[in-house]
């Protein structure tokens, strides 16, 4: 009724555009990561995933059982940045999928 006429494939419409191109995001979110490695500077450990992880959500400890000195987090556990990084890389590919859902573009065996 109205413009509030959520179906129930509304909701479970992001499952379906990842399952169209499941092998598109399982090779390209790798290829991404591994290609993000190569661009550092100073020392391997310096580049681009981790730049973006100590500036925008945790700065500081390596290990999960300290606390966080920076970035979006700051004074929190380092699980809570590390879940909230990986739900924004798989938001990124969901939203990667649906564009691809919608120029009807799928990769098949």
């Amino acid at each position: 009724c109205g413009r509030w006429n959520f179906g129930i494939t509304d909701v479970f419409r992001p499952f379906v555009w990842v399952g169209m191109n499941t092998i598109f995001i399982y090779v390209f979110a790798g290829l991404a990561q591994d290609i993000q490695g190569y661009f550092w500077w100073d020392t391997p450990d310096n580049n681009f995933v981790q730049y973006v992880y100590e500036h925008a959500f945790c700065k500081g400890p390596s290990s999960c059982q300290e606390s966080c000195t920076g970035g979006m987090f700051d004074g929190q556990r380092v699980e809570y940045a590390m879940v909230v990084f990986t739900l924004v890389q798989i938001s990124f590919w969901v939203c990667v999928a649906g564009l691809l859902y919608r120029s009807n573009w799928f990769w098949a065996l």
